[in-house]
């Protein structure tokens, strides 16, 4: 558990009884029907509490901040829906001329969604494709690495947490890992 800066908020992560997990496991759930973690928000003010559903981890910054990421369990896919009776089959689309542009090596992995969420408002931001982030050590600034599945968008970027406004600070396909934000 993380006590934002100001005092007003803990975060903490929840994890699901044991009662419930075992009762899941006797009726032999599929991984994605398990009772799952989530992260809590109270504001200690008026003691109204706020669950992030799906949430895996969070992160705030080093003096706690007044801000909180966190990286929400992708929902599960549902089921192909099966051609009905008659229907021919879906043709496969034709193949696309390869292009002379870089391609993503196989280890390059993809990022997943961050949440960035202002614990004063409770206003979120979802960002997607996001390899590693950190925030600075004054809170002001979250930055984040993207890896997408084309390489197409990948990058180091910077958010100004007071205005909302991104900044680019390289982009190009790369495997960009470790960010890591001090302020001067």
């Amino acid at each position: 558990a993380k006590f934002s800066k100001d005092g007003n908020f803990l975060v903490a992560i929840v994890s699901p009884a044991k009662a419930d997990v075992d009762k899941a496991k006797k009726e032999k759930k599929k991984p994605n029907e398990m009772p799952k973690s989530s992260v809590v928000v109270l504001d200690l003010r008026t003691g109204q509490t706020t669950t992030l559903e799906r949430a895996t981890s969070y992160t705030m910054a080093a003096d706690g901040g007044n801000w909180v990421a966190y990286k929400p369990e992708p929902l599960p896919e549902k089921p192909a829906t099966p051609p009905t009776a008659g229907t021919p089959p879906a043709e496969k689309p034709a193949e696309k001329p390869k292009d002379d542009k870089p391609q993503k090596k196989k280890d390059h992995a993809v990022g997943g969604e961050i949440v960035l969420r202002d614990l004063a408002t409770g206003k979120e931001t979802k960002i997607a494709d996001v390899s590693d982030f950190s925030f600075s050590d004054d809170d002001d600034q979250f930055i984040y690495t993207v890896s997408t599945k084309t390489g197409e968008g990948d990058g180091v970027f910077c958010r100004n947490l007071k205005t909302g406004e991104t900044t680019t600070v390289m982009q190009g396909m790369a495997n960009y890992r470790s960010v890591d934000a001090h302020t001067a």
